[in-house]
């Protein structure tokens, strides 16, 4: 799978790249999904945090004797849960549709890049390789991206 921050540092090398191997432009398809799937994420979060923030008021109220204001803080802190809930889910939906497009993409590496890689394994599971192996670390002295 393609890392989503190599992704957002360089999309239009990503695109070059990508091109290479046959498939589309998709940085924007996947940047559009990532921003979406932060913006949850943190919307999320700052629920939480005003969640919290209300819990702690509403034992304040408790011991102040104020029912009117502990009970509108109980039910803040109900309607905080039920936010927190949803905006979860929707960044895990949103999480699942930038998977599945990340995975439906084809591999940077050529066959050469696998077949060195899985020479560079056996070697290491023999404990000795043929002269004409590959070089090791071959396929880290480039990036696909660039």
């Amino acid at each position: 799978m393609h890392d989503i921050r190599a992704i957002r540092e360089n999309p239009a090398g990503f695109d070059a790249a990508i091109s290479r191997v046959g498939a589309g432009a998709v940085s924007g398809d996947i940047l559009a999904l990532d921003e979406a799937r932060r913006a949850k994420i943190l919307a999320a979060e700052t629920a939480q945090a005003e969640q919290n923030k209300a819990s702690k008021e509403v034992g304040a109220a408790k011991g102040r004797g104020d029912e009117a204001e502990f009970e509108r803080l109980r039910a803040l802190v109900a309607e905080k849960k039920a936010e927190v809930a949803r905006l979860n889910d929707e960044a895990k939906a949103e999480d699942a549709k930038l998977t599945d497009l990340r995975m439906g993409l084809p591999n940077l590496y050529g066959f050469r890049d696998r077949r060195e890689t899985l020479w560079r394994a056996l070697c290491r599971a023999v404990g000795r390789c043929r002269p004409s192996a590959p070089r090791v670390g071959a396929i880290h002295d480039r990036h696909p991206y660039g």
